[in-house]
């Protein structure tokens, strides 16, 4: 599992620092598993859904960073969920998580 810590970075916006696998996180961090459920549950059972609409419902997430992280949260997304990606679009299963 995958745990950050948010910042405030310049002109305001939050930084993410993913710290090493051994590092703990404490239970004020989310990790992109976090984030994976969020999206999840917001577009389950939706086929080719856009990575730029993706990113515009992490933009108005209020900590939830939109940037810097799609690789690893859609491969949580195929992980968790068996959704299919491609390098634009991704296709959410009607499934629960399989983790």
């Amino acid at each position: 599992m995958t745990s950050f810590t948010a910042l405030k970075g310049e002109a305001g916006q939050r930084v993410f620092i993913f710290p090493d696998d051994n590092d703990s996180a404490d239970e004020y961090c989310y990790t992109v598993d976090d984030i994976a459920h969020y999206v999840h549950g917001k577009f389950r059972g939706r086929k080719n859904v856009r990575v730029a609409e993706i990113s515009g419902l992490l933009d108005l997430h209020p900590v939830f960073p939109s940037e810097g992280f799609m690789k690893n949260l859609k491969g949580r997304l195929r992980e968790i969920y068996g959704d299919s990606l491609s390098r634009v679009a991704v296709s959410f299963t009607d499934d629960e998580a399989r983790e």
